[in-house]
């Protein structure tokens, strides 16, 4: 069963089923929600080789020495150099007056032009933090889950924050992290932080801070002064 975020497979645990009308109708509860780009059809977005990292003493990096250093393409649709038509521009600064409808609106349009816009992605997922933890990281796992059909599972490289394109990638990793934990999942949340730790060793987003504070024991509400 899917819902209305694209790639998401729901489980849900039956409760009652019954027919109206020669129709057969089923309810019950969501068990499991599970993101699956591959489903998509999408073309994996471009990875360029930006030289090598040095990664010694770095958390959880599989080699040592150099690592390869990349940029993920970022897809925004529009042309960049007009205002009008770049619609994350023009979201973020209906977002910035209050308009958070109409942002929201141009956010799910660039989508609909290209599933591949992790910046909207990003942006929807950080919206949704505070009011729907789920519908948060769902945005987001669906951001990770398109780029990591670029990079894989196991991809040992580094993706710097310095580089720009790389940013929404880490962005959706991040809002991801930051939604399980939310969702009381700190091994979950813990999981993505070395994650994001180990494509940004110079940790804009401060996946060690947070990391640091989950194996501490400490939750979110502790870390987001007291919000729920």
């Amino acid at each position: 069963m899917r819902d209305e975020i694209p790639g998401s497979i729901i489980t849900v645990t039956p409760k009652k089923q019954w027919t109206h009308a020669r129709h057969p109708y089923l309810s019950g509860e969501v068990s499991a929600v599970r993101i699956d780009a591959t489903v998509l059809g999408l073309v994996p977005l471009v990875l360029s080789s930006e030289g090598e990292w040095e990664a010694e003493g770095e958390l959880g990096a599989r080699s040592h020495g150099k690592r390869p250093v990349f940029q993920m393409q970022q897809v925004i649709p529009g042309p960049l150099e007009d205002y009008e038509s770049n619609l994350i521009v023009e979201a973020k600064e209906r977002e910035a007056v209050g308009d958070h409808a109409a942002a929201e609106e141009l956010l799910t349009k660039a989508l609909a032009l290209d599933l591949r816009c992790l910046e909207a992605l990003a942006h929807l997922g950080d919206r949704a933090l505070r009011y729907w933890p789920s519908l948060a990281m769902r945005h987001c796992k669906l951001g990770v889950a398109i780029g990591t059909l670029t990079v894989g599972e196991e991809f040992d490289g580094v993706l710097p924050w310095a580089l720009l394109d790389n940013r929404p990638f880490l962005r959706c990793l991040h809002g991801m992290g930051r939604a399980l934990w939310r969702l009381a999942q700190p091994d979950a949340a813990a999981e993505v932080f070395r994650r994001l730790l180990r494509l940004d060793p110079a940790d804009h987003l401060l996946a060690r801070a947070n990391l640091a504070a989950i194996e501490a024991g400490k939750t979110w509400k502790e870390m987001e002064g007291g919000e729920p």
